[in-house]
């Protein structure tokens, strides 16, 4: 059974052995009371919550529209769930207390945090230091961004404006990433080193805190991987090894093409079709319309403008050099296209529904209606240009400029070559957003 959490409250069966959270809760009631769907049996019952902390991000910016005292009451719910997310204790601690309970024992036997063995936390004391100093020394006004932009030495016109790289700990944590660095503030918040305070996001270290830069006391935490893992690089690298063995001549005939075709059009290539989609072209030589309409990133609408020319390259390659076409999985109908969810929040916002409109009617967050937008647009369709996608952006003008750049520069079917190419300053909600403002402008 799958259900919605509004479909799912309804449900009222003893034997639920498993619940997942794909959105972050807004609170922890709404969590406790979620999970309590599960092992009203008594036996063992599984419940897994999906958290990034850009989650809270989005959440935050919804708050952001509400009135006081709304606004101050669901800052303290969001607190208190995201501190529970990203808490290391016990999980069982939290919950109860949350409801004025308590739960003496110190370790419940049960949640990750308590499997978690010794090994797997290491000696963060010197990162530590480094981010509590930075916050004292930058006058405890700002938040675990700016603070991090300190530390690896960024030369932004925030940093300049408020002379910044004048400070001792100015380019002190260049060893870590930036996302290491706030995985490091968030975890400092919960062990109660500093405090954050709710509205505005400031940082101030605590009177533990100040304890902990005096006697040097060690802090145990969590360094997040820089990199994919090997075990994961290998999963990924297994589930498209038949797409990695493509025909590198094949796919240097079809980038050619595709050149022509976009300077004739006077676009970037990227809008013609993605790497990714010339690789599987190359990878299974598909030589009929509906070989092609299987490939990833070809719908109809890019069938009808640009198929028969790329047909015409692959028919010509296989028949030089004797090549048959390989069997593709099909993907879904081409022809239920206009069912997808995708195409339906495309036309619904070309109609004039805003972004906060279209999450209300399909429930869903922020991420997910840019995601379906910049999927509709990359599919061949035109999108409106409104100043609401634009203002949905926290960067200055000159930062936006930036990531426009290195749009023309690497195109914007993926975002991870730009986030690295913006050396990690730019999260991946900004570019998401930005990616639309981009398409639009481009297409305008």
């Amino acid at each position: 059974m799958v259900a919605t959490i509004a479909f799912g409250m309804g449900i009222n069966k003893p034997n639920v052995r498993f619940i997942i959270h794909f959105d972050l809760p807004k609170s922890i009631e709404s969590y406790y009371q979620e999970i309590g769907r599960a092992g009203r049996d008594s036996l063992p019952a599984h419940c897994l919550l999906l958290y990034s902390y850009a989650d809270a991000s989005k959440i935050r910016y919804f708050i952001d529209q509400k009135e006081e005292p709304e606004r101050s009451a669901s800052y303290q719910h969001l607190d208190a769930m995201t501190r529970y997310a990203e808490g290391s204790a016990c999980r069982r601690k939290p919950l109860l207390s949350y409801f004025g309970e308590t739960y003496a024992q110190a370790n419940c036997g049960t949640c990750d945090n308590c499997g978690m063995e010794e090994s797997d936390l290491t000696d963060i004391t010197v990162p530590a230091q480094k981010f509590l100093s930075c916050v004292k020394r930058s006058g405890e006004r700002f938040g675990a961004a700016h603070v991090v932009d300190i530390l690896l030495g960024s030369e932004n016109e925030k940093i300049q404006k408020y002379k910044h790289n004048e400070l001792s700990t100015f380019g002190i944590g260049k060893e870590l990433t930036k996302s290491q660095w706030m995985h490091i503030a968030r975890q400092l918040v919960e062990k109660g080193l500093l405090e954050q305070e709710p509205a505005y996001r400031v940082l101030s270290v605590t009177a533990k805190g100040l304890e902990m830069l005096k006697s040097r006391e060690q802090v145990k935490g969590q360094i997040n991987e820089a990199q994919r893992s090997e075990k994961s690089s290998a999963r990924i690298k297994s589930a498209s090894a038949e797409e990695e063995d493509y025909d590198k001549s094949l796919f240097s005939l079809l980038r050619n093409k595709r050149k022509e075709l976009a300077d004739a059009a006077g676009v970037p290539p990227y809008v013609i079709f993605s790497d990714k989609t010339l690789v599987q072209m190359a990878a299974y030589y598909p030589q009929t319309k509906d070989g092609l309409l299987n490939m990833s990133g070809m719908g109809k609408v890019k069938y009808e403008r640009y198929g028969a020319d790329f047909l015409a390259v692959i028919k010509e390659y296989c028949k030089d050099n004797q090549i048959e076409e390989k069997y593709k999985t099909p993907m879904r109908d081409k022809d239920k296209d206009a069912g997808r969810r995708y195409v339906a929040v495309g036309e619904a916002y070309n109609a004039g529904e805003s972004i906060e409109m279209l999450m209300k009617r399909y429930g869903v967050t922020a991420d997910t209606i840019l995601n379906h937008l910049a999927r509709f647009m990359l599919a061949g369709n035109p999108l409106r240009t409104a100043e609401d996608l634009i203002a949905l952006s926290q960067l200055s003008p000159d930062q936006q400029q930036k990531v426009f750049m290195a749009f023309d520069e690497l195109g914007a079917d993926m975002l991870k070559p730009i986030h690295e190419k913006l050396n990690a300053a730019v999260n991946y909600d900004e570019l998401k957003i930005l990616r639309l403002c981009y398409l639009c402008e481009k297409r305008g």
